[in-house]
């Protein structure tokens, strides 16, 4: 693996990459390759935390099947009673749209918050709880756009943030650590841009396409990632490892039966309800995941990217092997490249 991923940074032109192969077992092997800074000799690490952008919108479905299991929360629950909404103040033709709607893009909620909304969410000091729920209040005011079928959104997901906020009574933040993380003993995990590994933007943009090798943006720099209200919607760092212990939850070992582990993190009936695809052709997803099925390797899909870094995972068409990519340059190239060097991985 180390030597793929020397190359990857050669011919792909990215600063550093991290890796890692999980098996239905729980064995992981993982791998790191090149430099924390563009045109410097401090070489990343494994245990060093990256930057996994919208795969970290697959945590946040499994938070939401931890607080069903633990009866915190329901399936199909509906979005203005999940949030506590009065209904007089939501736009009526969101009465039948739920947190499963949501968790799988079908609600028809906004993709992203405007570029003044952004701007102003950066400068906000108020509790995260008050933001997303302002964000909700905001998004429901308006009829959703075309519900039923898919569109991705980031939105989305800070809706079920904060209907998280109200039903775990804790901030999003923690109970995805109480809920997800700690089971998992998992404790690289955090919001925002990493301590030591900086992300690097492209040189150009064009629209949505982002060219040629950028400059590293320090994490300490307020841009260095998107508005802390997005954390549900991908603002997560983790380490390599402990990414792919969690993805570890979606694997199944046909030998000691579905799922591997002594203490699974999930229900296999939950996992069922996750993965469960809606829609069909492009328009077809699951919770957190997208089905692949134009890619006969692979079951599921996810990819993310903050414009800094690019992020991928994938399961293979058996769910016995899984794979997690993620190198900090945000060009749309390098993005592709991701799911490049995944596939390669598990093949």
């Amino acid at each position: 693996m180390n030597q793929l991923l020397d190359g990857f940074c050669d011919r792909d032109r990215v600063p550093a990459v991290a890796a890692a192969v999980i098996a239905a077992d729980g064995s992981v092997e993982a791998a790191v390759a090149g430099v924390l800074r563009r045109g410097t000799a401090d070489r990343v690490t494994v245990s060093d935390a990256w930057h996994i952008g919208s795969c970290g919108k697959t945590m946040t479905a499994v938070l939401w099947a931890r607080l069903v299991e633990n009866d915190v929360a329901q399936w199909d629950m509906p979005l203005a009673d999940a949030l506590g909404c009065p209904r007089g103040h939501l736009h009526a033709d969101w009465a039948s749209q739920t947190v499963d709607d949501a968790l799988r893009w079908h609600a028809g909620v906004q993709p992203n918050l405007t570029p003044s909304a952004m701007r102003q969410a950066w400068a906000d000091s108020r509790p995260l709880e008050e933001q997303r729920f302002d964000v909700a209040t905001r998004v429901m005011a308006s009829p959703p756009r075309r519900p039923g079928r898919f569109a991705y959104s980031n939105l989305s997901y800070v809706l079920v943030g904060a209907a998280v906020d109200r039903l775990a009574s804790m901030p999003f933040e923690r109970a995805l650590d109480v809920y997800v993380h700690q089971p998992l003993s998992i404790s690289s995990a955090g919001f925002g841009a990493p301590a030591r590994v900086a992300g690097h933007g492209p040189r150009f943009r064009f629209g949505p396409l982002r060219a040629l090798p950028g400059r590293p943006v320090e994490p300490s720099h307020p841009l260095s990632d998107n508005p802390p209200v997005m954390s549900a919607a991908g603002t997560l760092h983790i380490a390599i490892e402990d990414w792919a212990r969690f993805v570890h939850a979606f694997l199944h070992d046909e030998a000691a039966g579905p799922p591997s582990g002594d203490d699974p993190l999930l229900r296999p009936e939950s996992i069922t309800k996750l993965l469960a695809p809606v829609g069909a052709g492009r328009s077809c997803a699951a919770m957190g995941w997208m089905p692949a099925n134009r890619v006969p390797a692979l079951s599921y899909a996810m990819q993310g990217s903050n414009t800094l870094w690019s992020a991928s995972a994938a399961l293979d068409s058996d769910r016995h092997r899984g794979v997690v990519v993620v190198a900090n340059d945000g060009r749309t190239s390098t993005l592709r490249a991701t799911f490049r060097l995944a596939l390669q991985l598990l093949s």
